[in-house]
């Protein structure tokens, strides 16, 4: 399920980079107060595995302010990470080793960071299919679209389930030693490759199945040089 899912946003950003009836967000520099642990924000999540239109609102509070990146925890997940192990997280991501092989992110709006929402938004979004996902990146976050995009770089993940009560169970140490470091890595190359397609080199988007495959090997080189 993940790979379809994944290959569904991959096509979708295709459709985005030609429809030149979106205004990149870029474009209006979209400059934020700077923002402090444990200041709350909205996000726009999707909850459909089956359509790039169906999104609900969540509020997540920001809980590890990084070195190019922010940690928010949806605000209905709380308890299901604790500081010390965002900060485990965030040390295990290197964020310097992956624009050294993929290139750099865009910052449409200015602040300097890109954002990582843990969220059962994306637990239930495995679930609603009897399956699982187990994070996701988006291109339509990066255009100016009020209806749908989070007007910044953003990803979402999963949170941690031992009891499976949002669906499939995910325990914590699983979660923590074998999901998140691939994760992040994974999602963070489709993040900057849509930037050094479409906004660096102003071509079309990158095939969907050697963007999954950069996505993996992503994983391989992150995954194994923190090992």
């Amino acid at each position: 399920m993940d790979d379809a899912f994944q290959k569904m946003l991959r096509v979708s950003e295709g459709d985005l980079a030609r429809d030149r009836s979106l205004t990149p967000a870029i474009s209006s520099r979209l400059l934020k107060e700077t923002r402090s642990v444990g200041d709350a924000d909205t996000f726009k999540v999707l909850n459909s595995t089956s359509s790039v239109n169906d999104y609900e609102t969540i509020t997540a509070t920001l809980r590890y302010a990084g070195d190019g990146f922010d940690l928010y925890v949806d605000n209905r997940n709380a308890d299901s990470l604790t500081d010390d192990e965002l900060a485990d997280i965030a040390a295990g991501f290197s964020v310097s080793a992956m624009h050294a092989i993929f290139g750099e992110e865009s910052d449409v709006n200015g602040d300097g960071v890109f954002d990582v929402v843990f969220t059962q938004a994306v637990n239930d979004l495995g679930s609603s299919s009897g399956g699982i996902v187990t994070g996701y990146f988006y291109a339509i976050d990066l255009f100016d679209d009020s209806d749908m995009s989070n007007q910044r770089e953003v990803f979402f993940t999963v949170v941690p389930d031992p009891h499976g009560d949002l669906g499939a169970t995910i325990s914590s140490a699983f979660a923590l030693s074998n999901l998140y470091p691939t994760i992040l890595p994974h999602e963070f190359q489709h993040m900057i490759n849509f930037n050094q397609r479409y906004f660096v080199n102003e071509v079309s988007t990158e095939n969907s199945w050697l963007n999954e495959g950069l996505s993996h090997l992503a994983e391989d080189v992150m995954y194994l040089n923190d090992g």
